[in-house]
């Protein structure tokens, strides 16, 4: 069980005071009012909030020796995307959002077509939408709760389950990129080859030849497949 959680949001200045406050109510008190009884005399867990105004800033609190919950204005994280400066770190929403814990999304109706790959994937399970006209702090408290709980499950990181010479390797990527792979490599039956690279926002070939620039094996390798696997093309 983690000892600590870490929530990174990335929403406008608006917002922001309704999120504190949400995080405060629904993290920090409540934590384990539901939690087993075994666990509830365990030391409480210590929460670090933090503020992101870009993509790059996004991931400069990541820490996977903690739980890390992902707060993002998806409107907001769509005009990023765009940015120019934003393309080589992440090139989707699905690449934002997935690495992360958990997350809660802000959004529109409008933004629901744009999610439809994460919808299909795996991360969706770690995501609560709530409707951005909707967001009052009770709300957002409760959804918070919600996919805390829903998340419960997840193993922690556990860097001595891979090798010496992978967990280096990762050390040089981009964050947002060690982010998503250490999610794959700590639940790669949610993942296939061509589910990370869209993830990435490039095709699987790119996506392999990328694997061999960061110096990291092919990703049927990390994914423990054999490299004759096509379980990769199947959609779920």
């Amino acid at each position: 069980m983690y000892a600590s959680l870490t929530v990174v949001t990335l929403v406008t200045e608006s917002t922001r005071r309704a999120v504190d406050a949400a995080i405060a109510r629904g993290l920090t008190t409540l934590l384990f009012r539901h939690a087993p009884r075994a666990t509830r005399h365990a030391p409480r867990v210590s929460v670090s909030v933090h503020h992101a105004t870009d993509l790059t800033s996004l991931y400069a609190h990541f820490d996977y020796t903690t739980r890390c919950c992902v707060v993002v204005d998806v409107s907001l994280a769509r005009a990023l995307v765009h940015q120019a400066a934003a393309r080589g770190l992440i090139q989707s929403l699905l690449g934002i959002v997935a690495g992360w814990d958990c997350a809660l999304l802000l959004m529109y109706e409008s933004d629901a077509a744009a999610l439809e790959a994460l919808w299909n994937s795996p991360t969706a399970r770690r995501c609560a939408p709530v409707a951005r006209d909707a967001a009052s702090i009770e709300t957002l408290q409760l959804i918070l709760q919600h996919v805390w709980h829903q998340t419960a499950h997840l193993a922690p990181v556990q860097v001595t389950a891979v090798s010496p010479q992978l967990a280096l390797a990762l050390t040089r990527l981009p964050a947002a990129a060690r982010a998503i792979l250490w999610q794959a490599l700590r639940a790669p039956d949610d993942w296939t080859v061509d589910r990370l690279a869209a993830t990435f926002g490039i095709t699987r070939r790119s996506f392999e030849r990328q694997c061999r620039r960061w110096g990291l094996p092919s990703p049927s390798v990390l994914l423990h497949r054999p490299s004759g696997d096509k379980s990769g093309s199947e959609h779920h």
